[in-house]
């Protein structure tokens, strides 16, 4: 199993990179990674609502869940913050051949993108409960479906918007950064635990997880983020995209990798909660090693909105 986690793991991150690499030097901002973005947000909510499901003692049937107003929420969620990006692209009369990717793109986009974000969140809830109004035939199971409606608004659509406005904000080099950091936390809490690891940390949550993997994993995201902002991002600025002052201060990459690195391992334990109440191992099974979508995200979408606030900031860049 730790050999095809290994194979599987490299394959991921070789994706992964590819893609970034396709996003940062196409003419449109987000044309390679705003796709992904949706494909991991409709297979992370059909997992949460299978979770929610499964906790109820009922099969998995998302549709129970009044499911369609949560998935045509999140994509829409996904869609207001590649709008601004979308409208620079082509609003203007030269199109994409006479306009850069830093004018599509950056900061200036992200004031009508959080506006956007906000007031879909908003409409999508609101439709699931027009929905469940709707439907309406007698008590029982309404306040459940709606909490269920909500927490995948949350988690499946605007917590991972935050990649989003990484990426059209700050940059490819803010959301690999983001990315980096925290996988290579989770890696280095992983391969610590196994070597050295002896207390646990949570044992009815995770039992695989330790204090001293905890610790190893820590020192893993501190030093990756010693490493990204040493030469990724500057590389990256260089390149054209993304803002670089000639050196992130010492105390915003460790802060943000410190600070990341805890989060993540927060995320980690939020979804093994709701695992453990539906009394399952992984959110799916499509993906031998590693589960499902939810268990690859877990950790990015806690995290997501912690590096948000360190870029919006200026504490790193």
């Amino acid at each position: 199993m730790l050999r095809w986690r290994l194979v599987l793991g490299a394959g991921v991150i070789v994706l992964v990179v590819l893609l970034c690499w396709l996003d940062h030097i196409a003419p449109l901002p987000g044309v390679a990674l705003f796709p992904l973005a949706a494909l991991i947000s409709v297979l992370a909510t059909g997992e949460l609502f299978a979770l929610a499901d499964t906790a109820r003692g009922e099969p998995p049937a998302a549709a129970r869940w009044s499911a369609w107003p949560v998935y045509v929420g999140n994509g829409a969620m996904l869609l207001a913050v590649w709008g601004p990006v979308l409208w620079n692209a082509f609003s203007d009369s030269e199109g994409l051949s006479g306009t850069s990717a830093t004018e599509l793109a950056g900061p200036h986009c992200l004031p009508p993108a959080q506006t956007a974000l906000l007031l879909t969140l908003a409409a999508a809830l609101i439709l699931a409960m027009l929905e469940e109004i709707r439907r309406f035939e007698g008590p029982g199971g309404i306040t459940a479906r709606l909490g269920v409606a909500s927490l995948g608004l949350l988690y499946g659509g605007l917590l991972l918007s935050f990649l989003g406005l990484l990426r059209i904000g700050y940059g490819i080099g803010a959301l690999a950064s983001l990315v980096i950091v925290v996988k290579m936390a989770d890696t280095g809490a992983y391969f610590v635990g196994h070597l050295i690891g002896r207390r646990k940390l949570a044992p009815r949550l995770s039992p695989g997880k330790t204090v001293e993997g905890t610790i190893g994993g820590l020192l893993w995201g501190w030093a990756s983020a010693w490493a990204v902002f040493t030469w990724l991002t500057p590389a990256l600025a260089v390149s054209g995209e993304g803002a670089h002052s000639g050196g992130c201060p010492w105390w915003g990459w460790t802060s943000y990798g410190l600070v990341l690195s805890l989060v993540g391992l927060g995320g980690d334990l939020a979804e093994s909660l709701l695992k453990r109440d539906a009394q399952r191992k992984d959110s799916s099974r499509w993906m031998p090693g590693f589960g499902g979508v939810l268990d690859l995200m877990d950790s990015l979408l806690w995290t997501a909105p912690v590096a948000y606030l360190w870029w919006h900031l200026g504490w790193v860049v």
